[in-house]
């Protein structure tokens, strides 16, 4: 094979090549911020609707009457590709006024659930620290499971937060584990829960959800989140015990094993499960690995 035929091989079938790139930014430079968002709305690959995404940002920025045309969209806008490039653009347009458009949609039930959805996305890119209060309120008010599981998708990390709001942000979690109907709401707040932790209250919530619920998601999910939180003897034997219990699912018995491991000294019984449990995963992935190749 010829060297261009190796060129071609070393690409993914339907990835740009550097030169594609290159050539791909030059030919937006040439087309209007209409025309843009009409290519965005039908593009399929990731690089180019990043490119074209970004491109529209940068000039809504550059021209305030673009950016409030596209602000408007928002609030009239129901096709889903069209919301979802909205979405994009204006997720990397980092202004407060684009912010408290994306709340005001986000909460108002006479929109449409793909409008609200959208709104909630363009905070999700930005993730605000100055947008937690409204999440938080949006937690406690909404009930619909998409709603509030791309809220909490919305949430920034907690790092820097003043302790009052991550103290909030947390009851609103462990709430939403406690009472949530919906198993992927459960999971997703046990696993936000990790990061938005303080303490015992948080720990207890995990451990109840880890221990009974009867999703194994949610279980899974409450174990993730005991990987982040700081864990007394107790828990770590309720991790030990599910590791150990041969009922439950492959899955979460490992996420407990990693959430056991997570603790930096370990009692020399518990460090004995995590041991033998480390052994019987190796085992079971050597022996799936063997049957993948047909041996």
């Amino acid at each position: 094979a010829g060297p261009e035929s190796r060129e071609a091989a070393d690409h993914h079938e339907g990835e740009p090549t550097p030169e594609d790139v290159k050539e791909m930014a030059s030919w937006i430079k040439e087309r209007s911020v209409e025309e843009l968002f009409t290519l965005l709305a039908g593009a399929k690959g990731i690089q180019e609707k990043r490119a074209l995404s970004k491109e529209i940002a940068r000039r809504l920025e550059a021209d305030p009457s673009k950016l409030r045309m596209f602000m408007q969209m928002l609030e009239t806008e129901t096709h889903p590709d069209r919301l979802e490039a909205l979405t994009r653009v204006l997720g990397f347009v980092d202004r407060p006024e684009v912010r408290q458009l994306a709340q005001t949609i986000a909460e108002n039930g006479a929109l449409s659930k793909g409008q609200r959805l959208a709104a909630l996305g363009i905070l999700e890119k930005q993730r605000s620290p100055e947008t937690i209060p409204f999440l938080r309120r949006l937690l406690g008010q909404e009930r619909d499971e998409e709603l509030l599981t791309r809220t909490m998708l919305a949430l920034p990390a907690p790092r820097g937060i003043a302790t009052g709001e991550v103290a909030a942000t947390a009851r609103s979690l462990e709430n939403l584990i406690r009472s949530s109907s919906e198993a992927e709401v459960r999971a997703r707040a046990a696993v936000a829960l990790g990061d938005w932790n303080t303490g015992m209250e948080s720990r207890q919530t995990l451990v109840q959800a880890f221990q009974g619920d009867s999703s194994a998601r949610v279980r899974g999910a409450s174990a993730f989140g005991l990987i982040w939180v700081s864990k007394d003897a107790a828990t770590l034997q309720i991790l030990a015990a599910k590791i150990q219990d041969s009922s439950e699912e492959a899955w979460v018995r490992e996420i407990a094993w990693r959430a056991l491991g997570s603790e930096r000294q370990l009692p020399a019984d518990l460090a004995r499960v995590y041991q033998d449990f480390g052994r019987e995963l190796k085992l079971a992935k050597k022996t799936e690995a063997s049957s993948d190749q047909g041996w």
